[in-house]
C-alpha cells in the first residue's frame, strides 16, 4: 500500500460535462495549464485519450509519461505515472460529481511512493500543491469553455 496520499478539491460552476471535456483532453493541457508541451503519445483502445492511452506532458526538465488506466466519462479518470518524477506506484483518480445549481465537484486523489523514502515529504508537498493548482485550473478551463458555448 502506498505511504503518501494527496488529495484535492474543486468547484466548477461548468456542468460536468464540460469539466470532462477538459480532463478528456489530453492534449489541451498545456493550453490552459503550467505544461510547455503535451501530447498523446500513444492513442486509447477504444477511444484516443481512454484506457491504454499514453499523455505525455512537458515542464521542462520534465517529462511526464502517464497512462490512462480509468476512463469513465463524464465522472471518473484515472492515471499511472509512467515515468518523469522520483515516485514508484504513483496513480491518480479524478471523480467529477454534480453539485448544486449546476456546478461540479472535482475530487483528485494520488497515491505513491517516493523513489527514496526520504523523497516521501517532498514529493508529497510537491503534489499536493501541483493538484491543488491543476484542479482550480480544470475548474476555471471549464467554465471559460461553457461561457464560449
Amino acid at each position: 500500500m502506498p505511504r503518501c496520499v494527496v488529495e484535492a478539491t474543486a468547484r466548477s460552476s461548468a456542468p460536468r460535462v464540460k469539466v470532462w471535456e477538459v480532463l478528456a483532453d489530453g492534449a489541451s493541457w498545456s493550453d490552459w495549464g503550467t505544461w510547455d508541451k503535451s501530447e498523446l503519445e500513444r492513442p486509447g483502445d477504444s477511444d484516443p485519450q481512454g484506457l491504454g492511452a499514453i499523455r505525455r506532458n512537458i515542464k521542462r526538465p520534465l517529462t511526464m509519461r502517464e497512462e490512462i488506466v480509468v476512463w469513465e466519462p463524464p465522472s471518473r479518470f484515472g492515471y499511472e505515472l509512467l515515468s518523469g518524477l522520483p515516485m514508484r506506484g504513483y496513480r491518480s483518480v479524478v471523480t467529477l460529481s454534480d453539485a448544486a445549481d449546476g456546478a461540479t465537484n472535482i475530487h483528485w486523489e494520488s497515491r505513491f511512493d517516493g523513489r527514496w523514502r526520504v523523497l516521501d515529504r517532498p514529493m508529497t508537498a510537491f503534489i499536493r500543491s501541483t493538484l491543488k493548482d491543476v484542479s482550480a485550473r480544470v475548474a476555471d478551463e471549464a467554465e471559460r469553455r461553457a461561457r464560449a458555448a
